[in-house]
Order: structure tokens, then C-alpha cells, then sequence
């Protein structure tokens, strides 16, 4: 019994002790005393009481246990309003003291949470925000898939549309619909081309949108025949309509025709991209004939519970009867269901993560560097902190303080990089290919601000951290006694060095991104485009089915176009291509006489080029075989055709195809008349593809065409002469796209520019606060050790073994740093490798040059201590001590 009894008291005293702990300070030792007192009262066995029973030892083992809650009770009362109010004031107290510490630490938190505001605010409205539709996550694309050739997001033909509509049931509706681009010619304005969409009727339905006026089509509008209506929307509604509302109903010019405004959309709805209006899609005999003609965009929205997975299920079940019921169209085809949200970003998705990570880097640094710059300052508080302790403030009130310091940098820097964000979105949207994915704009709103605010707090934590913990592990006694001068321990050493090394080895890493992607945008922008690209003017126009509709009349304009064009002075030639290179254009089957005998889906592809004849003089293409297509070929003469060096490879390798006859979409066969260099016909970057070229006066592929000019100097002068040209032909003709050829290629890439240019600038931030971070390191190391350099010197050593020991240590830390930044970036830039071109994942000499610069940056960021620490007087130094 006497040993239970025991127990139980040894049980009860350490949860007094455990629960004592947790008591503030002053409190301490009368808590204890009186736990202590009631304990010892209660386990007395003395006469006249008795000792406890079994139950009773429980029953007091459960009161002891209740001191915890005491305990956390008189911790909770700690933190009250005045507490609070009490630990701020002293925080931003003891910041007035060193407002250069503070200006400093303000700064460089601002550059980290600014950098990462404005980041993740592109990233919310881009990849996070739901789409602007009812039940977003119910809408999917839908495509058919070329098995055979590995194609996964190919267009639908219009009865394969039409047979999932009426066979799906995993959709309450689906909708097909073709982009295109429309001229209004209606006198509330110049000419102008607008993008724009032909759509099915079910389009507004599967958005589950309706128009703020009017009423959308019905299913008649898109009956062939049937009278032409459009809805606008609110943006061009408003912008060249002056939002008039008795618009509706009434007609406007369309490509020259009149068009009854059935409805205007409500403000913010867009699909696809820049849409500006809609019309009834309306399909023609040849495309209802033809499933071999992929040209429809589908999206559906799910009905029911249907998953995605089952609504693609389904499809494939039904594509394979389509192949069984049409072997000769649809054998290898397939079909696949694909979350609409991903499909509209997946061209961006990749690069804005890693540009997250980039600014999630640069905010790590910023932690390390302020938590470097924090340990320096309580190194330099010692005294203070001391005496504060000798006073009964306990180890937890002063780390609780120190946190709250840590938390006010924190908050501070937030606002400060709030307001640097505003300004970095502005600078990034003006120079960046961004837009929100059905619309909407990009900007810092309440949930960004909560998400910074989150951020900013566990910052202030996670920074806070190391110089709380150097508190707590201190013996702030042993440090009073000495005056308050007490050496750091070696574990600040270490984690200080740990802190540089970390911020070494994250700015490699970010160095090493943006010297890819520099990379990157040097090979694409030295890929030889294949055509001459200087003093060269291009401009789209499309021209109206209404004013020109058929052949003749288009060529009849295009001869017109031209001869005027090389009429204006300063103007070598003019020449037409839907396509200008790299622009890639549409890929057309192609039948090769003696090869294929019928219209099959595995017939090859080429790309198509209907060219105005001196086309290929105008681009400066090589001819390397045969003759260029001349004004001799047009309608009514033989049909010919030229076809690129690809071509030859893959269709007749070893051979002569000059005299060979192949077929494209007219179904006429075409002599190949020539052969002429590769030109990049599928973008930078791309290996160039097969290709046709068909005269322009034999092939009317559509009414889209565009100019191109070349000009004896600067190509911009011309924009005026090429404008009042078009304008005297045709005065309701709009100009699309009027720019050099050089800036288009430019153009093409934008996207690796622009992620380069955001990469370096963050891998410059991320350089400038890891030399930051050395060199306070390496001056606190010099000031530390002042008194043992002044007696090396005293002793005769020289100023230049002094500074190679600084110097030394910097390249000790720089090493490590770059050791741990190479082995990081070999792994982590192979997240990049979609991105990249002409250079791979862990480059060899990207590495070496990286890692040659973090080292530059170490010893220019050490000199400055190393030469005050070689010119230290030996004297004052000793005295110092």
C-alpha cells in the first residue's frame, strides 16, 4: 500500500511540475508552492488522518492533473487586449531605436511577399478562379483522337458531332462551334474585324448563361437557308453601339450583308478567347458529306452525376461504333472528355507554376536573410535581454516578444509589398500574353489580400524562429554576470552559415531557370524561319462572301490588291499567303497518285499554302528543283503544285517528283511543277512539315488572306499608302494585324520571352539578397571577432593574411551553397523541361557559368568586411576586450 501510495505521489508532483512550467513567470513559484502544499496535506501519513485509499489516489491523481488546465487558464489570461497592445508598442519601440535594421528588414520582406502577391494573383485568376459559368466543373471539351498518328485533341467532323448529340447521354447538352473572324461594315464606325465564334443553338445553354437583352437563337437559325442573326457581346455592344438596347432587333452589317441582332450577353461572358460576337453555325452539304473534314470545336456540360471519366467512357464506346459503322472515315479514331478549365490553360498552367515556385524561392531567401539580420540584432541585445530576465521576465515572455517583433516586420513588410505588388501586376499585364480563361480581369482582390496576409504571418514565424530559439537555448544568467558581452555559441554560428548556404543554394537554383530560359529564347529567336523577314510589311483581311461571292470576283480583287500595292513608292513587291511562316495553317489530306486510290483518314497530311504567284521570290525561298508557281497558272490552266523539301523526304525518298500528280481538297489532280526549301510552317521550334503550295487563282480555300509588302526601307512608312489602297478598292474592307514581319516573328515568342524576363528578374532579386546575406554574415563575423584579428595583427600578422581568412570563410559558405544549388537544380529544372528548346534540364556549361557567378557574388559581397577587418587598429581592438 505504502508503495502505491507512493506512486501516485511521484505521479502527482511531476504533473505539478509539467503544469508549473507553464505558468508566466511571476506566478511560478506560489503555483507550485500551493500545488505542492495541498498534495503533501493529502499523502500525509501521519495520525490522526489516514493515508488515501486506491480511490482516493485516483481521485488526487486526477486533481493533479487538473492543475494543467490551471495552468493553460493563467497562460491564456497573459494574452489580453492591453497585453497585446503592450508587446506592439514595445516591437515597434525598439524599431524607432534602429530604423536602418528596420528599413532594411522592411525591404527585403516587402521584395519577397511583393513578388509573391503579384504572382500568386495571376495565378488564382488564371488556374485557381472557377470559371465565370454555372456549375463550372460540369463543362468539358470533347475531341476526337487520331490513334494512329498519336493525335489527342483533334477537332470533330460535323456528323460525328451530330451522332454524339443525338447517341451521348452523359451530357444534358453539347454544343459544336467554329472560330472565325467578322468584318462590321455598318456605319457606326470605321471597318473593323472582330473575332468571333459560329455556333450550334445548345452553345449558351451549356455555359448556362442568358442574354442580359433578347433571346438567344433557336435550333432553325441553324438550318441552312435560314435568315442570319448574331448576338454581341456586352463589350462590343457597349463599345461601338453606345450599349444601345433597342439594338436588338434591328440590323447591322455583317461582311457587307445584313445581320438581326438577336441578343446582347451579359457583361464578362467570353468563350472562346477575345470572342466579341456569335452567330448560328450552319453547316454546308460538303461538310455534312465529308467526315474526314475535323473543324468543330466541342464542349459539353455533364449531366447528372456523370463523372468524367464516365462521360469519356461512353464517348470511346461510341466512337468505336462510328468506326464500325464507317470503316473507311472513321478506322483509328477515338474520342476524349476533358475538364474545359484545364484545356483553356493548359497552354500556361506549366510555366505560372514555376513561376509560383520562382517567387516562393525569392520568399525563402527574404526569410533567411531577415532571420540572419535577427540573430545579428539579439546577439547585440544580450544585456537587455538579460537584465529583462534578472527583473522575472521568464524565457517565454521574452521569446513571445521576440515573435511579436518578428510578426510586426512581418505584417509591415506585407503592406509595403501589397503596394509593390499593385505596381509589378500593372508592369507584368502590360507586358505579358495573359488572359483569364472565360473572361475577367486580374487584379488583388480580398481573397489574394487573405492569402498575403496568411503568408506575411507565418513569415514573420518562420523568420522569428531562429532568434527565438537562440533566446531559449541561452543562459541569459551566465551572460548577465559577464557584462552582458557574452560570444555567440557555435550552434548561431552554424545556423547562420546554415541560413547563407540555404540562400546560396535557392538563388542557384533561380539563376539556373532564367539562364535556360534566356537560353531558350536565343535558339528560338536564332531558328532560321526560312523566308526574309526583313522590310517586310504584312496585314490581314478577309473578304466578304456578300461583295465578292465566288472566284472570279476574289481574284479579280486580289489582282486589283496587288497592282496597286507595288504601284506605291518605295515598294519592291506585293504577294499574298493566308499563312505567313512560322504561322502554321491548316493541315489537308493528300492524295499521291499511284499510292492511294481512295479518300481514306490515313491518308498523309501536308500543310496547305494557296501563294500569289512571286510569292516565293517575294519570301526569298530557295527553289531547288523544277519552277515557282507565275501568273500563267491560274483558272483554266493545268493545275499545279509546289511542294517543299519535307514533302519529298517523306512521300518520295530517292525519287524525282517532278511530273507526279497528287490530289488535295478539290479532288483535282495537281502536278508537282517544283520544289522549294523548308520553311518553320508549325512555329519556332518545331521541326518544319510537309507542305503544298497551290496557286491562289486555282485554289479559293476560304476568304482569309494576307498581304505582304516588301519595301526598299523601313516597312512601317507604308502602312499609310497600303491602307488608302484597300480603302479606294473596297472602303468597307477592314485591315487586320498591319505589322512588320520581323515583329511577328518577334511575337511568336512572346510566351519564352516573357518567362524568361519574369525568371531573371526574380534570379536577380534572388542574387541581390543572397550577397546581402553573405555580407552581413562576414561583417557580424568580422565585428565578433574583432578583438581576436587586432591580436593575430598585434602579433604580426599582415592585412593580407587577414583578409584571406574573411575571404576564405565566404568561399567556404559559397561552396557549400553552390554544392547543394547544383544537386538541386539538376532535379528540380527537369520540372522545366516542357518549357525548353535547344538546351537541356541540367545543362553542363549553364551550371558552370551559374555556379561561377554565385561565386563572384560571395567573394564581392565579403571584400568589404575582409578589407575592415585588414585595416582594423591592433590597439583599440585589444581594448575592446
Amino acid at each position: 500500500m505504502a508503495r502505491r501510495g507512493s506512486l501516485a505521489a511521484s505521479l502527482c508532483n511531476r504533473l505539478i511540475r509539467l503544469a508549473a512550467a507553464l505558468v508566466p513567470t511571476p506566478q511560478r513559484d506560489t503555483f507550485r508552492r500551493e500545488w505542492e502544499a495541498e498534495l503533501a496535506y493529502a499523502f500525509d501519513p501521519e495520525p490522526p488522518r489516514r493515508a488515501p485509499g486506491a480511490g482516493g489516489r485516483l481521485r488526487l491523481v486526477y486533481r493533479a492533473a487538473g492543475a494543467l488546465a490551471d495552468a493553460l487558464l493563467l497562460r491564456a489570461r497573459e494574452f489580453t487586449v492591453d497585453s497585446i497592445v503592450r508587446d506592439l508598442r514595445l516591437a515597434v519601440r525598439s524599431f524607432t531605436r534602429r530604423p536602418a535594421f528596420a528599413a532594411l528588414a522592411l525591404v527585403t520582406i516587402a521584395l519577397g511577399i511583393g513578388a509573391n502577391t503579384a504572382i500568386f494573383t495571376v495565378v488564382d485568376a488564371v488556374l485557381l478562379r472557377p470559371l465565370p459559368y454555372p456549375d463550372p466543373d460540369r463543362l468539358v471539351a470533347v475531341y476526337e483522337q487520331d490513334q494512329e498518328r498519336g493525335w489527342d485533341r483533334v477537332p470533330a467532323s460535323a456528323e460525328d458531332f451530330l451522332s454524339w448529340r443525338e447517341e451521348a447521354r452523359a451530357f444534358d447538352a453539347l454544343t459544336a462551334g467554329q472560330g472565325s473572324s467578322y468584318a462590321l461594315t455598318d456605319g457606326e464606325g470605321a471597318p473593323e474585324q472582330v473575332p468571333g465564334m459560329a455556333v450550334t443553338a445548345d452553345f449558351f445553354r451549356v455555359f448556362g448563361v442568358e442574354p442580359a437583352i433578347g433571346r438567344p437563337f433557336t435550333d432553325e437559325a441553324n438550318e441552312p437557308g435560314a435568315a442570319p442573326r448574331v448576338v454581341l457581346s456586352h463589350g462590343l455592344w457597349v463599345r461601338r453601339y453606345g450599349s444601345d438596347p433597342a439594338l436588338v432587333g434591328r440590323t447591322i452589317r455583317i461582311g457587307g450583308e445584313p445581320v438581326e441582332v438577336a441578343a446582347v450577353m451579359p457583361e464578362g461572358f467570353q468563350f472562346p478567347s477575345q470572342a466579341q460576337l456569335w452567330t448560328p453555325l450552319q453547316f454546308s452539304q460538303a461538310q455534312l458529306d465529308d467526315r474526314n473534314w475535323h473543324f468543330l470545336t466541342i464542349i459539353g456540360r455533364l449531366g447528372g452525376e456523370v463523372s468524367v471519366e464516365g462521360a469519356r467512357a461512353e464517348m470511346r464506346a461510341l466512337a468505336a461504333r462510328l468506326a464500325e459503322a464507317w470503316p473507311e472515315s472513321n478506322t483509328g479514331w477515338g474520342a476524349d472528355v476533358r475538364p474545359l478549365h484545364g484545356e483553356m490553360t493548359q497552354s500556361v498552367s506549366g510555366m505560372l507554376w514555376v513561376l509560383l515556385g520562382a517567387v516562393g524561392f525569392v520568399l525563402l531567401i527574404a526569410c533567411a536573410n531577415v532571420a540572419n539580420l535577427l540573430l545579428v540584432r539579439a546577439a547585440g541585445r544580450t544585456r537587455e535581454m538579460s537584465l529583462r530576465a534578472a527583473l522575472g521576465a521568464g524565457k517565454t515572455r521574452l521569446v513571445r516578444q521576440l515573435l511579436t517583433e518578428s510578426v510586426v516586420l512581418s505584417l509591415g513588410g506585407a503592406i509595403l509589398g501589397v503596394l509593390l505588388a499593385g505596381w509589378a501586376l500593372d508592369a507584368l499585364l502590360a507586358m505579358g500574353p495573359l488572359t483569364v480563361p472565360g473572361g475577367g480581369d486580374i487584379s488583388i482582390d480580398l481573397p489574394v489580400l487573405g492569402v498575403t496576409a496568411l503568408a506575411a504571418l507565418v513569415t514573420g514565424l518562420v523568420f522569428g524562429a531562429a532568434p527565438a530559439v537562440a533566446l531559449w537555448r541561452s543562459d541569459l544568467q551566465t551572460s548577465l554576470r559577464e557584462g552582458g558581452r557574452s560570444r555567440t555559441a557555435a550552434g548561431g554560428h552554424r545556423l547562420r552559415s546554415l541560413l547563407v548556404v540555404s540562400e546560396l543554394a535557392l538563388a542557384l537554383v533561380l539563376v539556373t531557370g532564367a539562364g535556360l530560359m534566356l537560353q531558350t529564347v536565343q535558339g528560338l529567336l536564332a531558328v532560321d524561319v526560312g523566308v526574309g523577314v526583313e522590310n517586310r510589311l504584312v496585314a490581314q483581311f478577309s473578304l466578304p462572301v456578300a461583295s465578292y461571292p465566288g472566284p472570279e470576283e476574289q481574284v479579280r480583287f486580289y489582282d486589283e490588291l496587288l497592282e496597286s500595292v507595288e504601284a506605291i513608292p518605295g515598294v519592291e513587291a506585293a504577294g499574298l499567303n493566308p499563312w505567313v511562316p512560322p504561322t502554321g495553317g491548316p493541315q489537308i489530306h493528300v492524295r499521291i497518285e499511284g499510292v492511294h486510290d481512295a479518300w481514306t483518314m490515313d491518308l498523309p497530311v501536308a500543310r496547305l499554302r494557296p501563294v500569289s504567284a512571286g510569292y516565293f521570290e517575294l519570301m526569298e525561298i530557295d527553289l531547288l528543283r523544277g519552277r515557282v508557281l507565275t501568273g500563267d497558272d491560274r483558272a483554266g490552266a493545268p493545275r499545279a503544285v509546289v511542294v517543299d523539301q519535307a514533302f519529298v523526304d517523306v512521300h518520295y525518298p530517292g525519287q524525282d517528283p517532278l511530273g507526279q500528280f497528287i490530289r488535295t481538297l478539290d479532288d483535282e489532280p495537281r502536278e508537282i511543277v517544283g520544289v522549294v526549301a523548308n520553311v518553320a510552317n508549325a512555329g519556332l521550334g518545331n521541326a518544319s512539315q510537309p507542305s503544298v503550295y497551290l496557286p491562289v487563282r486555282q485554289s479559293m480555300f476560304g476568304n482569309g488572306q494576307t498581304l505582304i509588302v516588301k519595301t526598299a526601307g523601313d516597312p512601317t512608312g507604308a502602312i499609310r499608302a497600303v491602307r488608302e489602297v484597300v480603302n479606294r478598292l473596297d472602303p468597307d474592307l477592314p485591315l487586320t494585324g498591319l505589322s512588320t514581319l520581323e515583329d511577328r516573328v518577334a511575337a511568336s515568342v512572346s510566351q519564352p520571352r516573357f518567362n524568361a524576363l519574369l525568371l531573371g528578374l526574380f534570379a536577380v532579386l534572388a542574387l541581390v539578397l543572397a550577397a546581402v546575406g553573405i555580407y552581413g554574415v562576414m561583417a557580424f563575423t568580422v565585428s565578433e571577432r574583432t578583438p581576436e584579428i587586432g591580436l593575430r595583427m598585434a602579433l604580426g600578422a599582415s592585412a593580407a593574411s587577414v583578409r584571406g581568412m574573411v575571404v576564405r570563410r565566404a568561399v567556404v559558405l559559397a561552396g557549400a551553397g553552390v554544392g547543394l544549388g547544383v544537386l538541386s537544380s539538376i532535379g528540380l529544372t527537369r520540372l522545366m523541361e516542357s518549357l525548353l528548346f535547344g538546351v537541356e534540364p541540367g545543362d553542363p556549361r549553364t551550371l558552370a557559368a551559374v555556379s561561377a557567378l554565385l561565386f563572384g557574388v560571395a567573394l564581392v559581397a565579403s571584400y568589404l568586411p575582409a578589407r575592415r577587418a585588414s585595416r582594423l587598429d591592433p590597439v583599440g581592438a585589444l581594448r575592446e576586450e
